[in-house]
């Protein structure tokens, strides 16, 4: 099967945490699941079940000033907006709950999705693919600047000039690196993209600009057909039309 060469993979981001703040990499591991380490814990409001659970940025802003990451051991460190670090444990969990009056709870590390077996604290598919020409189209209709991190996206790709549309990926795979992708559809924004992540102001010009010209959908998502390494400057190759062969290795 045809694989075109269309860009590159210009930026790799991981978040340990559901809802906080992540680190970038250069490089780093696609296993079954999605990106090695990718949010593998998250905060519960325990009056809450399913889904709901989950405690986001959604309900506190501020969450986003708190950056998390993974030491050499594979262990997640935070980083609280004054600099003090804390490790995935009950001082953390206190070091928030003072700026909440929800009572929260942690997850364990790795939590599975509480819905679909196999799968960790992530909206839909294992990752999350921005490109640099959507940015620039959204930045442009927007009219000012356009901050990446507002949609937590994994893997930004900048795209050659003759790359086919977005759209026309969806069912298709992609291989980055040593990576196998099958991308499986749009990605349906919530409000949290108008929260600016450095002073947690909220804009919804900015979602009312994404609901008028493109129904709230913006990345795509992508699960792994096969695991492998990526890193900031691979080829990024989009094979011509689907391979009913292979199905993807985490569930969907």
């Amino acid at each position: 099967m045809a694989m075109k060469a269309m860009g590159t993979l210009r930026e790799l981001f991981r978040y340990p945490v559901k809802s906080l703040a992540g680190e970038r990499l250069e490089a780093a591991d696609v296993e079954e699941q999605g990106l090695a380490g990718d949010r593998v814990c998250a905060f519960y409001d325990d009056s809450r079940e399913g889904w709901s659970r989950y405690f986001t940025a959604r309900n506190l802003p501020e969450m986003l000033a708190y950056r998390a990451s993974l030491d050499g051991e594979g262990q997640v460190r935070v980083t609280t907006p004054e600099g003090q670090v804390y490790g995935w444990d009950e001082k953390l969990l206190a070091e928030l709950q003072k700026r909440t009056p929800v009572k929260l709870s942690l997850s364990a590390c790795r939590a599975p999705h509480p819905e679909v077996p196999g799968l960790l604290s992530v909206d839909e598919a294992s990752l999350l693919i921005v490109t640099d020409a959507a940015l620039s189209r959204l930045e442009s209709g927007w009219g000012r600047r356009l901050d990446p991190r507002r949609f937590r996206p994994n893997l930004i790709l900048a795209l050659t000039g003759d790359a086919p549309e977005e759209e026309s990926w969806i069912g298709k795979r992609l291989a980055i690196g040593g990576a196998l992708l099958r991308v499986d559809g749009p990605c349906t924004r919530c409000p949290v993209i108008a929260i600016d992540p450095d002073t947690f102001s909220k804009d919804p010009s900015l979602t009312r600009k994404l609901r008028e010209d493109l129904d709230m959908q913006f990345g795509l998502y992508a699960s792994v057909v096969r695991p492998g390494p990526v890193q900031a400057g691979d080829e990024v190759r989009l094979l011509d039309g689907p391979d009913l062969t292979d199905s993807p290795a985490s569930s969907s």
